[in-house]
């Protein structure tokens, strides 16, 4: 989660934080001046690795360089500094980004480190004892290689001079160990990082240049991660970045909008030696507006620079509150003439929100992926992903989008796989990382192109029982299978059936409150329910009345209750819900305490609009039995609900005779 909080010291200043991970986070500070400023943390570190960039308002303020001291396992200090310690006369924004010290593949691949730099690079500059050439060896700098733990395609690295034992400005940089000009990691796959001064070389005898300090550096894999609840770009950019002294800011474009950003030089094309800045009132939104600065003790004090490399984390923060959504539905096969791709997914809302980030997925490749944008939906609504073309939109509770690609579902077997974002795990999904957990998974037949439910990096997974994966499998052209009742997730394809399906042996009779699935779909050659509720349940009642037909007395005029009469029980059995009643069947003992000796004549019974009432008089169908225990037994069938007046009332009935 993010903590946002106002901290108020000796300055108006406002700490904005961000906790990605219990290891991770960003904080943005204002009113950053010459005066040390504690920043409190919202982990809590064994070995914090700090990195610190500032925002330099314009060119008309004089360079500075952010220094870090104390930094501990609930916060550290920082100051902004001009070359020689002194003020820089004005209070800026420092925006930093903090990490505990060792590897990660949360949320993404990176790793934070520290070393100690004794020896300290710098350009030409000329002193009392004259003129000392330009140092950017790597003997002057620290040689990391051996303590880089990840692998990189892409590598971007971040530094900061992270401790305080120097007074006198200094500033990180990185190179390939092997050409100041070139960023880590380039043709030498090594990396050096160290402590820079520019032109600013002490009246001292050689190797005085500056006391031993603590640097912290940070190397991550580039590329755009996008949480739950934010989005981190990395890079390293063009070399395209000047100084202060030129035309500043040099713009990077970025590939969406963010708010804040973290900035190092990579690598050192100028002699004079330079640090990167975010530049102007507002550096960071659907670009990153940048220079490099120069010292100006010594030497050059133009402010003028080469084009360089920076180095860049950027931040979006947009917290959303996900829905639960589960897989309802899948037609993995298409109608019968093909002309159309009508492949989807459905999903049930089972409590609204954001569908932001959710990830779908049949693990046959990255072109299957379709990852969901901000989109809100509620409680009982339909989200249906049509793998074929079309125009995203809402029709009523149900939401439909489109992935506009040929068909990818497997007809003899393949699985469906939904993922939920989060900012705090991983899953590998076709052999690539994704900030998302599994949260739901439907398989189907049993195809060599099933893949079994992922497990995250955190170990997190879902159950699924294949055992009666068969039952769902070889639906005919345009058919779907479903799951009843649906948005009750079990991870049980005993809960699946083939929709409005008439075969008992594609039922999903083995499921607890078991509902079929209802076909609703007037499209010709297609069987499938998109958006409607299968959890349409029967209500059923049921009224007994009696009349007395005849007796050996009176006939059929006025029949009295006695022996010989016959007797007609009528049943009106009601279903006034939403959902088919299946397989109904009526009982009555015609034995038992307090009951009349009764000889079971015939029974029968008929299904009629439920506007009608029933009619025991005129009741002449007849059907049902009796076992050898008196209980006579009718079937009736199947009541539809409500809905359907036509089949919705049963009227039943038993005629005995009184012996």
């Amino acid at each position: 989660m993010f903590l946002w909080t106002i901290v108020w010291v000796s300055l108006p200043s406002t700490l904005v934080a961000q906790k990605i991970t219990d290891y991770l986070e960003y904080r943005k500070i204002s009113g950053v001046g010459y005066s040390w400023k504690t920043v409190n943390l919202a982990n809590s570190y064994s070995h914090p690795v700090v990195v610190c960039a500032l925002d330099l308002p314009s060119s008309g303020h004089h360079e500075a360089v952010v220094r870090i001291r104390n930094a501990s396992s609930s916060s550290f200090e920082i100051k902004i500094q001009r070359p020689e310690d002194s003020d820089p006369g004005y209070t800026t924004t420092a925006e930093c980004l903090i990490s505990e010290e060792g590897s990660y593949r949360i949320p993404f691949k990176y790793e934070a480190h520290t070393v100690k730099s004794d020896g300290t690079n710098h350009g030409k500059s000329t002193t009392l004892h004259g003129t000392i050439p330009a140092d950017w060896n790597a003997n002057t700098a620290e040689d990391v290689t051996n303590d880089i733990q990840n692998s990189y395609s892409r590598p971007t690295v971040l530094g900061q001079v992270m401790s305080y034992e120097d007074n006198r400005f200094s500033a990180f940089w990185s190179f390939n160990c092997n050409d100041r000009k070139q960023p880590a990691f380039a043709d030498t796959g090594k990396i050096c990082v160290g402590k820079h001064i520019g032109q600013d070389v002490p009246d001292l005898p050689l190797g005085s240049f500056r006391k031993t300090e603590t640097l912290g550096y940070i190397v991550a894999e580039s590329g755009t991660y996008r949480l739950k609840d934010f989005t981190i770009r990395i890079a390293r950019g063009a070399r395209t970045v000047q100084g202060v002294g030129n035309t500043p800011p040099y713009t990077y474009t970025l590939d969406e909008h963010y708010d804040d950003a973290v900035v190092t030089q990579e690598a050192m094309r100028g002699n004079n030696g330079s640090w990167a800045v975010l530049y102007g009132s507002n550096p960071v939104s659907n670009s990153l507006r940048l220079a490099v600065d120069e010292e100006t003790v010594k030497g050059d004090t133009t402010r003028k620079h080469t084009s360089e490399r920076v180095a860049y984390w950027v931040f979006r923060y947009d917290p959303v509150s996900l829905a639960d959504i589960r897989i309802n539905e899948v037609q993995y096969r298409q109608t019968a003439n093909g002309s159309d791709n009508d492949e989807f997914v459905e999903f049930y809302v089972r409590s609204g929100g954001n569908l932001r980030g959710y990830l779908f997925t049949d693990q046959d490749g990255s072109s299957h992926l379709y990852r969901f944008d901000s989109h809100t939906v509620s409680t009982g609504d339909y989200v249906v992903l049509h793998i074929g073309s079309g125009t995203d939109g809402v029709v009523g509770n149900v939401h439909h989008f489109y992935m506009n690609r040929s068909p990818i579902f497997n007809n003899d077997g393949d699985d469906i796989d939904l993922y939920r974002p989060v900012n705090d795990d991983v899953t590998v999904i076709d052999g690539s990382p994704r900030i998302v957990i599994p949260h739901d998974y439907v398989s189907y037949d049993s195809g060599s192109a099933i893949d079994a439910p992922s497990t995250s990096l955190g170990g997190v997974t879902v159950s699924w029982d294949d055992s009666e994966n068969s039952r769902i499998a070889g639906a005919s052209p345009g058919t779907s299978i479903a799951l009843t009742p649906n948005g009750e997730d079990s991870d049980s394809s005993k809960c699946w059936e083939l929709s409005a399906t008439t075969d008992p042996s594609k039922k999903a009779t083995h499921c607890s409150n078991y509902i079929p699935t209802r076909d609703s779909n007037t499209t010709s050659g297609q069987i499938n329910s998109i958006g409607i509720n299968n959890n349409a349940s029967p209500n059923l009642s049921i009224t007994k009345t009696s009349i007395v037909l005849s007796d050996p007395v009176n006939g059929t005029s006025n029949p009295k209750r006695i022996p010989g009469a016959t007797i007609r029980y009528c049943f009106t059995i009601d279903n006034t819900g939403d959902g088919t009643a299946y397989d109904l069947n009526l009982s009555d003992p015609l034995s038992g305490s307090g009951r009349e000796h009764l000889d079971y004549h015939r029974s029968g019974s008929v299904i009629q609009s439920i506007s009608s009432p029933c009619d025991c008089a005129a009741i002449t169908n007849t059907g049902g039995s009796i076992d050898a225990d008196r209980n006579v037994t009718i079937s009736i069938g199947d009541l539809s609900g409500s809905d359907d007046t036509a089949h919705s009332r049963a009227c039943a009935y038993i005629e005995t005779t009184i012996q």
